[in-house]
């Protein structure tokens, strides 16, 4: 998995982003139009998702369009997916590197009575201040 993919994600922006891009491309300044934020900075969240391979850039005259890079996106998500369904390699693959198992835990023995005859749950706190039985 690549790390710059789910850096892009972090951020919200970044992700409405992908969001308003997934019907088709729209020019930097439709997608600008859409956000209450300045021009840099949707240009710098352009460039970061850009940069991690989310969205791809075209330029036609004197607009840049921007698209979804769906493949991508779907690639790091299953990739995440598959890493969180098969947690068991990630965790067994240090015990074998050891070479040993660490030994089973004991068996838990049931509770006993504090006093020979007194039922479990038995309050002896409760039972001196009221006064006995």
């Amino acid at each position: 998995m690549d790390q710059r993919v789910f850096e892009a994600l972090a951020s919200e922006v970044r992700r409405r982003m992908l969001v308003e891009l997934a019907p088709g491309e729209l020019n930097a300044g439709d997608i600008a139009a859409r956000f209450d934020i300045s021009k840099p900075a949707i240009s710098q969240h352009l460039t970061v998702l850009e940069s991690a391979g989310l969205v791809t850039r075209r330029k036609k005259g004197q607009y840049v369009f921007y698209s979804l890079a769906a493949e991508i996106l779907t690639g790091a998500l299953d990739g995440l997916r598959d890493q969180v369904r098969a947690p068991a390699p990630i965790i067994a693959a240090p015990i074998a590197a050891i070479g040993v198992m660490p030994p089973p835990a004991p068996e838990l023995a049931a509770p006993q009575p504090a006093k020979p005859g007194v039922p479990l749950g038995f309050r002896w706190e409760a039972w001196r201040t009221r006064g006995g039985p």
